[in-house]
Parts: C-alpha cells; sequence; structure tokens
C-alpha cells in the first residue's frame, strides 16, 4: 500500500511540474544552444603583461572574454596570450585581493594591465546602531554575512540558514522539532533572545522572505549592542534588504523541493514485540500478556500471510481484537509517514534606481505539505514588500518601507492533542494490531477516521509594518533621521474537535467515538500593535588624519496587546463549525495591556588615520515595567581598536598584512523582563463557578490579589570583550578571535519560601546573577587560480555560564545553586548490569532507590561515598551521598565549515554545521522502553537488546511493566547518559550559469539552475531512535516525541531580466 500511495504521489505532484516547468526550459536551452553555434568569431590575437601596484609580475591572473568561456591565465611572468577575438570583446582581469578591470578590445593586439591591491572586503560598509560604518573600522564584536548564506537554499526562514553559519549565534529547534511553519529558538552567547530589527524597526524574522534579504548583522557585545538599550541586552540582528539598483531589473525564482524523515523510530515486529511484553510482565510478578496461541498466530501471519491480521475479541466477540490478541505485523510509524512531501517557493521582484529615486517591489509564495500520511497538514507563507527611496531636494530624501505577510499552518487536531504522532504511535499502538479489520474498515487504533475527521486547527499569522522616514542635510556632513515605525501582528487560531465514527464491531455496525456533547469549537485572536517615532542626527568632521562623528537621538515606543477567546461545545455539525452552530454553554475571556519606553541615546566616535579607534555608546532607557522612581536606566559603553597594519613601517609588508586590528569593549545594558505589572496589585475575575454554592448558582468570583513587587528594577548585563582581526596574504586569510565575559545581575528569582499557611504568591526579586565566559573563532581562506576560485570558511564559538548569585539558603540539587554550571547534570555511577544473585546479595543497600526486590539484569550503582549503601544524602551540594556531576546539558564547541568554487560558469557550496559536546538524559519510553505500565510502554528495534540471561551483555536493563522497574533501572546514571554531539552536512549545493552572450537576444541578464540538498547526512554516537536535534518532547517525560526533522532535495532555477 506504501508503494500504491507513492506512486500516486508521484503522478498527483509531479506529473504538474515537469511538462510546464522542466520541459520549457529544456527548449530553451536547446534554441540558446543552436544560436550559439552561429556566433562568429574574431581574428584578433592579443597579448599583454599583468602586474601589481609594486610593478612585480602577477601569475595565475584569469583573463576571460566578457559572457562567454573563453579564457586564460597569466604565466610565471605575468604574461598572457588570447586569441579569436572581436573588437568589441571585453576582457576582463581578476585575481584574488585586487579590483577587477573590465577592458574593451578595440583595435589594440597588447594590453598590459596593473590590478590595485583591494581593500573591498575591509571597505564594505555594515550596518551598526542608527548608522552605519567601515567594515575596517568596527571596535565590536560585530559579524556580517551576505544573502549568499541563504540563496537558493530549500528553507521556509531566514534563522533556519543563519544556523552554524555566525559564531555565537544559537539557531535552535524548539519542542515541534521539524514541524512546518514552526518559529526556530535563537540566541546569542547562550542566553536570551536577541533583537530582531528588520530595515531598523523590530519584527519577526519568521515574517521575513530569505529572497529579499541583503545582508545580516550580528551585534554580540554591549558596546555594539547598547546603542538600542533595554531589548538589545542579549545583542540584536539587524536585517537588511534589498533596494533598487541602477537601470530596471526584474527577478523571477523558484525551488521545488521534495522532504523525507530523516530518522523515524523503527517499531520491533510483532513476534518480538509480544515477546518482549510476556518477558517485562513476568519479571513484574505478572502472567505472560500474549499467549501461546496469539504467538503462533502472528508467526504465521509474518511468515504466510495467509490468515487476517486480528479474530473477534475473546472478550467481546461483538468486537474485532487488538494489542495482545491481534496478530498482524504493522510498522505505525512507516503507515503514519509519508515517503516524500512537496515543498515548492516563488520570488517575484522588480527593482531600479533612476538618479532620484530607487524603489524594490517583491512578492513571494511558498507552499509545504507535511510529512504526516492523512490529515494533509501544511504551512502557507506569502509575503509583499515595498522599499521606496526619492531624493526630493539635494538637502531632503525621503523613504517609505511597507511589508505584509501571511503564516497559515493548518494540521489535523489530533496533531495538536497527540504529541505530532510519534507520542500516539509510543502509547499502546501494537504492531499486531492491524490497519483495516478483516471487512475492510479502518480499525480505530489506526487512528486514521480520527485524524481526518477529527476536526482540525488553523493557526494564522498576519503581520503589517511600516516606516516612513527623511534625511535631512541642512549643511555638509550633518544629517538628521526622521522616522516613524508602525507594526500590527495578529495571531488566530482556529480549533475544532469533533466526535467520529468507527466501524470495530465485527459485523458492520458503526461506532461513534468520542461524544457529540463534549464537540468543540474554540477561536482565539491577539492582536499586537506597535509604535515608534524616532529622530537622531550625525555630524561628521575631518580635520586632517583626525576622523569624528557624533551621533544622538531620541525614540518612544509603545506596544499595545489585546487576546481573546471564546469556545463552545455541542456543535450540530461538523461541517460548519463555528459559536453558532454549537448548542452548549459560551466561555470566553479577554485580556488586555501594554507598556512602553522612552529612550535617549547618543553616539561618538574618533579614528586617526583608521588606526586607533575609540566608540563611546551611552543611552537612558525609561519603561513602564517599573515602577515610578525606578524606570530609569543609564547604560554606557566604550570600545578600542587598534590596526597595527595602517602602521606606516607596515607598508612594505601590505601585501602579507592587510589588516591586523586589536580590539576591546567594555559595556552594560539593562532588561525589562517579567510582566508589565508586577509592581502592581492585580485582580483576577471570573464567573460561573457552580461548585461553590452547588445547585445552579454561578456566583462571580474575585481572586486575592496577586503580591506586588514593588522593589523590581532593571536586569544588567555587562560584557567585557577583548578581540583580534586579521587579513593576510593580500586579503585571502582572514580571522577574527573573540574572548568574552559576561555578567547578568539582578535577574528574577524567587524570594524567600513563606509559610505553609501563607495562600497567596510570592513575589519575585532582584536576587540572581550569572557568570559566562566564552571564545568565538573564524577563519577563513579564499583564492583564484585562473578561472578557477575557490573558498572555505570554519566557525568555532563555546561559551560556560556560572550562578554567582541564587536563593538556595539549603543548597538543595534539584535547584540552581551558588557555583552550578548551567546546565549540569547530577547522577549515580553506574558499574554496568547484576549478572547474578550474589552480585545482587552482595552490592550496597539499594532500598532508598526501590524497596522492590532486585535482579540480575537490574542496573548496579557505584556506592561512592563509601557509607554501604547507595543514597542521595540530603540531595544538597554539602551532602548529595552517590551523586556526582556525569555531565552537562548545554551545547559545547559548536562549530560550522563552509566550503565552495567556482569554476566559469559552474558554482559548488558544501555547509556542516555540528556541537563537539553535548551531554543528554533522556527519559521515557522512546528511549527505554519499558515504563510504570504496559499502556506507556513500546518496543523499538533498540529496545530488544535487553539482559536475559542468554543476553548478559544487553545494552537494556531487564525490563519491566512496574513503577519499580523504572525506580530502580531508570535513575540518572552515568550508563544510560547520552553523547549528542553531532556533525551534520546542512546544504550542498551545485548551479550553472548561462553564459551571458547566450542570454543577450532574449534580455535575459542572468539564468541560474541549480540542485541542493539539505539535511543530507549526519555523524554522531547518540541512540539511534533520537535525531540531535529534535531532543526535546511534549514535555520532560516525552524526549524525542516530536515532529521528525526532514532531509530536503530540491531543484530551481533564477531569472533575472
Amino acid at each position: 500500500m506504501k508503494k500504491i500511495q507513492t506512486v500516486r504521489y508521484w503522478l498527483t505532484h509531479v506529473e504538474k511540474i515537469i511538462p510546464i516547468r522542466l520541459l520549457s526550459a529544456s527548449f530553451l536551452l536547446m534554441c540558446l544552444t543552436v544560436l550559439s553555434a552561429y556566433a562568429q568569431e574574431g581574428d584578433i590575437k592579443v597579448t599583454g603583461k599583468v602586474t601589481d601596484s609594486r610593478q612585480e609580475a602577477l601569475p595565475g591572473v584569469s583573463v576571460s572574454v566578457k559572457g562567454t568561456y573563453e579564457g586564460t591565465v597569466t604565466d610565471q611572468d605575468g604574461v598572457y596570450t588570447i586569441s579569436k577575438l572581436s573588437k568589441s570583446d571585453v576582457l576582463v582581469f581578476s585575481f584574488i585581493g585586487t579590483t577587477t578591470q573590465e577592458i574593451e578590445v578595440g583595435d589594440r593586439t597588447t594590453i598590459d594591465v596593473v590590478l590595485e591591491n583591494s581593500m573591498v572586503e575591509l571597505e564594505e560598509i555594515v550596518a551598526v546602531g542608527y548608522g552605519t560604518t567601515k567594515k575596517e573600522n568596527l571596535t565590536g564584536a560585530i559579524t556580517t554575512v551576505s544573502a549568499e548564506v541563504i540563496e537558493n537554499r530549500p528553507v521556509t526562514s531566514v534563522a533556519q540558514a543563519l544556523q552554524g553559519v555566525i559564531p555565537g549565534l544559537v539557531v535552535t529547534r524548539s519542542a515541534n522539532g521539524g514541524k512546518p511553519g514552526v518559529d526556530l529558538l535563537m540566541n546569542i552567547r547562550g542566553a536570551g533572545s536577541p533583537y530582531i530589527l528588520i530595515d531598523g524597526v523590530e519584527g519577526s524574522i519568521s515574517d521575513l522572505n530569505p529572497a529579499d534579504v541583503e545582508s545580516m548583522t550580528v551585534l554580540k557585545d554591549a558596546a555594539s549592542a547598547s546603542i538600542y538599550g533595554a531589548k538589545a541586552a542579549y545583542g540584536v540582528v539587524l536585517i537588511t534588504t534589498k533596494e533598487g539598483k541602477k537601470g530596471v531589473r526584474v527577478n523571477y525564482s523558484n525551488n521545488f523541493s521534495f522532504s523525507a524523515p530523516i530518522k523515524l523510530p523503527e517499531q520491533a515486529n510483532s513476534y518480538a514485540y509480544a515477546q518482549y511484553f510476556n518477558a517485562a510482565s513476568v519479571n513484574g510478578g505478572g502472567l505472560p500478556l500474549v499467549s501461546v496461541e496469539t504467538l503462533e498466530r502472528i508467526k504465521r501471519y509474518i511468515n504466510e500471510g495467509d490468515i487476517p491480521g486480528t479474530i473477534p475479541n475473546p472478550k467481546d466477540p461483538t468486537k474485532w481484537a487488538n494489542t495482545e490478541y491481534a496478530n498482524a505485523n504493522t510498522d505505525w510509524f512507516d503507515f503514519h509517514f509519508k515517503d516524500w512531501a512537496l515543498q515548492e517557493t516563488h520570488n517575484l521582484s522588480v527593482s531600479g534606481a533612476s538618479e532620484k529615486t530607487d524603489y524594490y517591489i517583491s512578492g513571494s509564495n511558498l507552499n509545504q505539505e507535511g510529512i504526516i500520511s492523512f490529515g494533509d497538514d501544511s504551512f502557507e507563507k506569502q509575503t509583499i514588500s515595498t522599499k521606496v527611496k526619492s531624493k526630493l531636494y539635494d538637502w531632503l530624501t525621503v523613504n517609505s518601507n511597507m511589508r505584509y505577510s501571511s503564516r497559515v499552518v493548518d494540521m489535523p487536531t489530533f496533531l495538536l492533542m497527540n504529541g505530532n504522532m510519534l507520542h500516539r504511535i509510543a502509547q499502546a499502538r501494537w504492531p499486531s494490531n492491524p490497519i483495516k479489520d478483516p471487512n475492510g474498515h479502518y480499525m480505530r487504533v489506526s487512528d486514521v477516521t480520527e485524524i481526518e475527521e477529527g476536526g482540525r486547527t488553523m493557526d494564522k499569522n498576519t503581520g503589517y509594518m511600516m516606516t516612513l522616514g527623511a534625511k535631512i542635510e541642512p549643511i555638509k556632513d550633518w544629517v538628521t533621521e526622521i522616522g516613524y515605525d508602525w507594526n500590527n501582528s495578529t495571531w488566530e487560531q482556529q480549533f475544532t474537535h469533533n466526535p467520529t465514527f468507527t466501524y470495530y464491531g465485527v459485523g458492520e455496525r458503526e461506532f461513534q467515538y468520542g461524544s457529540i456533547e463534549n464537540s468543540r469549537y474554540y477561536t482565539y485572536t491577539g492582536t499586537t500593535e506597535y509604535k515608534s517615532p524616532k529622530v537622531f542626527s550625525t555630524y561628521t568632521k575631518v580635520i586632517n588624519d583626525h576622523n569624528f562623528k557624533i551621533m544622538g537621538g531620541f525614540q518612544q515606543a509603545k506596544q499595545e496587546y489585546s487576546r481573546h477567546n471564546v469556545s463552545r461545545k455541542h456543535l450540530q455539525s461538523p461541517l460548519i463549525p463555528s459559536i453558532n452552530t454549537a448548542i452548549g454553554e459560551i466561555t470566553g475571556g479577554e485580556s488586555k495591556g501594554h507598556y512602553a519606553t522612552r529612550s535617549f541615546f547618543g553616539r561618538f566616535n574618533y579614528n586617526y588615520k583608521e588606526k586607533y579607534l575609540l566608540e563611546v555608546n551611552w543611552r537612558a532607557d525609561g519603561s513602564s515595567y517599573f515602577q515610578e522612581g525606578k524606570r530609569w536606566g543609564s547604560f554606557p559603553s566604550f570600545s578600542l581598536g587598534y590596526n597595527l597594519a595602517k602602521e606606516d613601517f607596515m607598508e612594505a609588508h601590505r601585501y602579507y598584512v592587510g589588516q591586523l586590528k586589536f580590539r576591546t569593549s567594555y559595556g552594560s545594558l539593562g532588561n525589562q523582563t517579567g510582566s508589565p505589572y508586577a509592581y502592581l496589585e492585580t485582580y483576577m475575575i471570573n464567573s460561573n463557578y457552580p461548585w461553590l454554592m452547588g445547585g445552579n448558582s454561578k456566583p462571580n468570583v474575585v481572586y486575592m490579589p496577586a503580591v506586588p513587587s514593588p522593589d523590581l528594577t532593571w536586569e544588567t548585563v555587562s560584557m567585557l570583550t577583548f578581540g583580534l582581526d586579521g587579513a593576510f596574504l593580500n586579503n585571502r586569510l582572514t580571522m577574527t578571535f573573540d574572548w568574552y565575559k559576561r555578567d547578568r545581575k539582578d535577574l528574577l528569582g524567587p524570594a524567600e519560601t513563606p509559610p505553609a499557611t501563607y495562600g497567596g504568591n510570592v513575589p519575585q526579586l532582584n536576587n540572581v546573577d550569572i557568570e559566562t565566559k566564552g571564545f568565538e573563532l573564524s577563519l577563513g581562506w579564499k583564492n583564484t587560480i585562473g578561472d578557477f576560485s575557490y573558498y572555505v570558511k570554519g566557525t568555532l564559538s563555546n561559551y560556560k555560564s556560572v550562578y554567582k548569585k541564587f536563593n538556595n539558603p539549603t543548597g538543595s540539587l534539584w535547584t540552581n545553586y551558588v557555583g552550578k554550571e548551567v546546565g549540569t547534570i547530577w547522577g549515580f555511577t553506574s558499574n554496568g548490569l547484576f549478572q547474578s544473585e550474589d552480585e545482587v546479595n552482595n552490592a550496597p543497600d539499594l532500598s532508598e532507590i526501590s524497596n522492590d526486590r532486585w535482579y540480575p539484569g537490574d542496573v548496579k550503582y557505584e556506592d561512592i561515598d563509601g557509607d554501604g549503601k547507595i543514597s542521595r544524602g540530603a540531595s544538597t551540594v554539602d551532602d548529595h551521598g552517590d551523586l556526582s556531576i556525569i555531565g552537562n546539558w548545554v551545547p559545547q564547541f559548536q562549530y560550522g565549515f563552509n566550503a565552495g568554487f567556482n569554476w566559469r560558469n559552474l558554482d559548488f557550496s558544501m555547509f556542516w554545521q555540528g556541537v563537539g559536546k553535548k551531554d543528554v538524559w533522556l527519559n521515557g519510553n522512546f528511549f527505554f522502553g519499558s515504563a510504570s505500565s504496559r499502556w506507556q510502554t513500546t518496543v523499538l528495534e533498540q529496545h530488544l537488546d535487553y539482559w536475559t540471561k542468554d543476553n548478559p551483555d544487553a545494552y537494556y536493563p531487564r525490563p519491566y511493566l512496574t513503577q519499580a522497574g523504572v525506580d530502580k533501572n531508570q535513575q540518572v546514571s552515568t550508563r544510560y547518559l547520552q553523547d549528542a554531539s553531532y556533525l551534520r552536512l546542512k546544504n550542498v549545493q551545485l548551479g550553472y550559469t548561462l553564459p551571458e552572450k547566450l542570454m543577450e537576444d532574449f534580455w535575459l541578464k542572468k539564468v541560474n539552475v541549480y540542485v541542493s540538498a539539505e539535511n543530507l547526512l549526519t555523524i554522531t554516537k547518540l541512540n539511534d531512535i533520537f535525531d540531535p536535534e529534535a531532543l526535546t518532547g511534549m514535555n520532560s517525560q516525552t524526549a524525542g516525541k516530536t515532529y521528525p526533522m526532514q532531509r530536503t532535495l530540491s531543484v530551481g532555477v533564477n531569472v533575472t531580466f
């Protein structure tokens, strides 16, 4: 059946794509190839010599004819010869670290060229807070990447493409794993969430079309981020979108991707599954669950396949049997997940610029199918963007930037309620259950009917953004910018839960699953509106070799939010779900609120010959989060830089050392956290509480006011950074290194524990301090050898955080304490599994772990403190018994590796990303198999390696179906601590750009076709059940039960007119 579904899928999806798109593209390429055969060759022969600015010969310079494949390279003496040229041909001279030159042949037969050293990369203008600066003059910890890192990648969000690209920027998956449309989690240097600004306006990175991005700049240290104040305590991500360039340009690109699960758990076959359950039941003192007769039927079904997958239930012959009475052999993971799912993306943009005006207009559409086999889960995203800038007068330029985005996730309600399928399958979905009963109807345990007919859930996020601005320059070098930012985001959710009808009787009788009275329709709407006027003025002055820049400004922001929800049970028709088509009691709620900030800021820059660099920032923020008298905070920062390569005595060595810049910075920022009204007494009012009075009385209820936290004030984040930037060998080798120390002080933490008789909430206090130390390293190499150019780049970062202050007077291990490293895992040390009764009898006292009898096959724990018993002591830092620190779950040594080449019109790139060290404790039945009851136990292939007398070297202990078994064998210990480090090939891409001469007659400027693969290969020591990027489940007891990550293969074309 699976093969039939796959064939049908390809026929219904790929068939629509191939005739229209691929065949037309093939026809176009064939025509262009024929036309190229008639291209006339010239008879001019040109020779020459290429030298550098010091008149030294340059070997290996690429000399090509623009728009063709023709070309050569200079020899050891810098000499070249190229033939068959016409007068109109243009020669292109390019060499790494120099400025490319283009020269028309004309009537010349000798063309000598001097290639000047290029400092383009160092002189690149990058975005900083409220302005721009030259890259080589940066003194803060700032990293900028271009749109090339996301170009042509089959990603649905910009954040997905940034993973591993920028050292110190951590991008991880949430508990939803690879679910379509979910947001990714981001942090900079291991804490908090960064402040996202899109063209200077606060926004969501998920709303952005990746094709609209021009560059991304990450401000990582306090000195560079402090200019943004209250929201920038944990770094800033500045995203600059594309704008119009000279001329008129139309660009269309598409991407067609096919995604498959990277890894699905492998369910044990039904015979091994039944044997496991029998052993687990007997080990716990029970009887075998599966009879000998059923085991024989299972073997016959597997080997012969000549009997139905189930029989009438022996306990109720009117219904078909399942679990321990059925005899099929179903792989439920394979059944509920597709082999492939389609994603397609289309982007269209029109841009241009004249002397006075430039513009960029774009639109995009993305459709992504989920990989669930039934119920059609999907994600859709549309964006529209306009960006216009016009110079009305020499002293006045106005601009506007508007953006619309819509993101819709549509899925069966079943997925929302049952852990993205994996939790449901692990919950009593035995492989012995057949998909369909002998009458041909889906069995209820297949969940198909409930998935497809049990209701749908739709999440829709709509965003609008607008910024209007003006740049005024009344006198030269004095620029004032005025702007007004506005955005509005709305989240709508519609949730329907219907009863379903399924045939699970031996006859043709339908049975209802769920009641109409409990069917429900729920709708939620949340709206957030942000308004922010701002003005800042910059004055630049150059006095001889002294360069000064001073900037000052003001910004005010207000954010208002409202939330509404309404629910009603007893739907009359599942086909028209709404509040009006239900007849049950209406319940609902509403909340509203707002908060505001007012800020003054300034910056002073000075440099002498771009050699000695100084930057000073200051920001004062007032926040409505705090009561009067505590609302304002002042946050200064400074940074210094010294570029040794700019010294006069280094001039003769400029080829070898283009940049050698030492820098340091220190600064502090404020962070507003918690509730906007935490310093006030707030009341909660509810209605319809019949249980208070009994009968039909439904009084209104006012809760006791929450105890305020009047002393709340700013959390402060201070950071000291030392850095080094270098560019060597004519800028072919580049490096950046940063070491930093961050102190987070006055974080919100618990107050003193109140008496047990106290019935209110405990107010929060600013009483937590955390210190973080870390480093970041980036190394890159690029070179050109003739018409072959290549690059490699690697990044590495690491950090560790330690609590310096925390209110834990007893030193309990089960919360934070002074001296604890964030991510610390406490556990027992295991000595393997007991192999005999003698080993059990001679073991230390195990009664504190479990009073149940211990057997061979149970886990052995080491008596570290030598007191003759296995215990946790008082579970405190000073008395922890046999517990010790066995690992740390914070990812350590995160790295990325990027490499690629360009040869003529061919381009190739690959990107690897990984984590060098990460320990994880994976609890729950996905890891251990056995659980506290039969209904929570599952059996995967890996779980079959459990201890028996015949398998004494097994990985897993003897299985149980009791809580005692969990207590004995699933304690956090070294034996089952997992190494979650990994290396993953995130992307590999091969592209081809058609020659320019072939495109000219068709008004085409560029055509690039490519193939790309995402998540192609993973190397890890982690238990084979799990994906290292999708370990978090629905809650702490469901490790790995998330939506599977996917491997993606894609093809696409990028056309510029």
